[in-house]
């Protein structure tokens, strides 16, 4: 009978597809979330006062004269 592995074959291409899909949205999300990183960084660098700035200007000031 030449339907049912046709049938199978068919139900192999869905699954493949999906999971292309699956893997493709996953990559996507990934990109988003470095670009995020990177983009903090970088407007770190721009002046926009990181983590990195803050402890720095806190090392600078005195500790309590009181």
């Amino acid at each position: 009978n030449f339907s049912r592995p046709f049938g199978e074959f068919l139900g192999f291409l869905a699954e493949e597809r999906r999971v292309r899909g699956f893997l493709l949205e996953g990559r996507r999300r990934l990109n988003r979330g470095v670009r995020l990183l990177v983009g903090f960084a970088n407007s770190g660098r721009n002046g926009s006062a990181p983590l990195a700035t803050i402890s720095r200007r806190q090392k600078h000031q005195p500790a309590c004269k009181e």
